[in-house]
């Protein structure tokens, strides 16, 4: 699995949200292991702090391609890491 296959689990992830919560960007990490345990293990991505940056800016592309898509929205201040479904 590629770096991609993190920012479409993040999709998935995203989708899978009830409308209208707002989640943290660091719940994400966690959130992500515990439904995918396998496929985070496979990538190399672990609980563990501290979590690698090339897997949180990963992530965090993933919460973009979300937001591109129109899932999800930035809610707060800038750098906050509050993301609201939509």
């Amino acid at each position: 699995m590629s770096k991609q296959a993190l920012r479409n689990l993040v999709t998935v992830y995203v989708k899978m949200v009830e409308k209208g919560k707002i989640t943290k960007t660091r719940e994400v990490y966690s959130a992500l292991y515990n439904l995918f345990p396998q496929h985070c293990e496979h990538l190399g991505l672990t609980l563990n702090p501290p979590i690698e940056a090339k897997w949180t800016n990963q992530i965090r592309y993933g919460l973009r391609d979300a937001q591109d898509q129109g899932l999800i929205l930035h809610v707060g201040l800038p750098k906050s890491g509050l993301w609201k479904r939509l």
